[in-house]
């Protein structure tokens, strides 16, 4: 299914293409795809580095970042869209560029993979129920370890094994 979404997706940007050449002429098509592209990855990149700079904050607040982690996983998808030819993944991608509409789609998701992963559960090799969990109260605690090295008069050498010639 999904295979056949991609491959519908490809056939609509060749066919929006083909229509925009019949239109505009091939040099200017080639040419507004290229400089939409550019500019598009330039705005991907000032974006990217404002949701960095954001999640960085966020963290130093100890606030949860979770949203902004997939915002920039939206960010990384519309630089990928930008740099795939056409003007349907152009769209896409400018739509990504929105804050407003990044935010929801982070908000979608976050909603749909949550679902997901709720029903499943991780177990380690050895069988045991992998919990995920949230702390509530840190307490801070050292542990003292002593370390017992043998004496040098104590420890046995073994000659290293002789090589043949």
């Amino acid at each position: 299914m999904i295979l056949l979404g991609i491959l519908l997706f490809i056939f609509a940007e060749f066919y929006g293409i083909g229509q925009v050449m019949d239109a505009m002429g091939v040099l200017e098509t080639l040419v507004a795809l290229i400089l939409i592209a550019l500019i598009g990855i330039q705005w991907t990149k000032a974006e990217g580095i404002a949701t960095l700079t954001g999640l960085v904050g966020k963290l130093h607040q100890n606030q949860g970042v979770g949203l902004d982690l997939v915002e920039g996983g939206l960010l990384l998808l519309a630089g990928l869209l930008f740099a795939f030819p056409g003007f349907l993944s152009d769209i896409l991608a400018l739509l990504l560029l929105i804050p407003f509409v990044r935010q929801l789609a982070a908000m979608l998701v976050v909603h749909y993979w949550g679902k997901k992963m709720q029903t499943r559960t991780a177990y380690t090799p050895a069988g045991e129920v992998i919990l995920e969990g949230e702390v509530s109260h840190r307490q801070e605690f050292t542990t003292q370890v002593e370390l017992q090295l043998p004496s040098p008069a104590t420890e046995q050498t073994t000659p290293p094994p002789a090589v043949p010639r």
